[in-house]
């Protein structure tokens, strides 16, 4: 029972853990001063829905979708592919969700430089400003609105990682399926082609990922820019000249932060399904190379797998794309 377990799939930790490490290792420093925020709060109009909102909103949308598609097709290609590793690779995945979670939690209480960049600071932004009182102040299940929209996301598409990073494994894990005279079954095409679709879903669950924490990361700056419009209306040069260079440097921040996780999506995507579908390369071309000394198909072999490079890198093509969008506060 033991080795059908896919502990190899604890390695999507590995990317988390290098990300948080790294944010440790910065030197703390000011983003902006709170004098700077309630400025920028004061500038803010208290429309009831800011611009850009209901772009936000749909990605997040889109997101979860992208997310349930992606776990439904991991749990139904192990059932159809490895029925005999389908009770270990459900309740592993669902213990790792569940022990991510619980890690989370934990570490909350610890002041981690992690949490500061990528949620406090935020909390520090909205609270000055129109849109932080529903946001910041109202709660549900003991939860503010701004951490729903953080956590939900974030928590389907952990959950999204672990269920590809473990169904790739489980069904790698038993009988060879690229020995040469396998490769006309059906069962193992089959196969390789559903290995194939979770790596495709995933990074589509990343692409989502990046887009919607881009649009997260770049909220503030697109609602102060909106604010610093309406001081340009009223004549207030001196405040909007304060204004647009906190404007630049918070627009910097979520355009680093953007790029930051993007990366850090990419290495997710590379450890959770690239790793195994490299192993799968590196045995096909072994056994072309060891049956039939053929240095053409072991050529056509490599060039299909350093085809799926871009692939492992759309999460960074994404953020960066989104980037580039017409919104202003966005771009610069």
């Amino acid at each position: 029972m033991i080795r059908r377990i896919p502990f190899g799939a604890m390695i999507i930790l590995v990317p988390v853990a290098l990300a948080v490490i790294a944010f440790e290792l910065l030197a703390p420093f000011n983003i902006a001063s709170q004098s700077d925020l309630a400025l920028a709060g004061g500038a803010i109009p208290s429309n009831p829905f800011p611009k850009n909102m209901l772009l936000f909103m749909g990605l997040q949308i889109v997101h979860v979708f992208v997310c349930t598609a992606s776990v439904t097709l991991s749990v139904r290609a192990v059932y159809e592919q490895n029925r005999v590793g389908f009770v270990p690779f459900l309740a592993f995945s669902v213990i790792m969700a569940f022990g991510i979670l619980s890690l989370f939690i934990l570490l909350r209480p610890y002041d981690l430089v992690a949490y500061f960049f990528t949620h406090d600071f935020f909390v520090c932004f909205y609270s000055q400003t129109p849109i932080g009182e529903y946001w910041v102040h109202t709660k549900l299940f003991g939860l503010t609105i701004l951490d729903l929209l953080v956590l939900t996301p974030t928590w389907l598409g952990v959950v999204a990682v672990i269920f590809a990073a473990t169904a790739s494994r489980t069904m790698l894990a038993y009988e060879p399926i690229y020995e040469p005279d396998e490769f006309e079954d059906a069962d193992d095409a089959a196969r390789l082609a559903l290995l194939k679709l979770i790596t495709y879903g995933l990074a589509a669950v990343l692409c989502s990922s990046a887009l919607t924490a881009t649009m997260y990361f770049h909220l503030p700056s697109i609602f102060l820019n909106q604010g610093i419009d309406s001081q340009m209306v009223q004549g207030a040069e001196t405040t909007s000249a304060i204004l647009t260079d906190l404007l630049e440097r918070i627009r910097q921040f979520g355009a680093d932060l953007s790029f930051y996780w993007s990366l850090i999506f990419s290495l997710t995507l590379i450890t959770a399904v690239g790793l195994p579908m490299l192993s799968v390369y590196v045995r096909q071309g072994s056994a072309t190379l060891r049956e039939d000394n053929d240095f053409g198909s072991l050529m056509q072999i490599g060039g299909s797998a350093l085809g799926k490079a871009t692939m492992y890198l759309s999460p960074v093509i994404a953020g960066v794309l989104t980037r580039s969008l017409s919104i202003p506060g966005l771009s610069s």
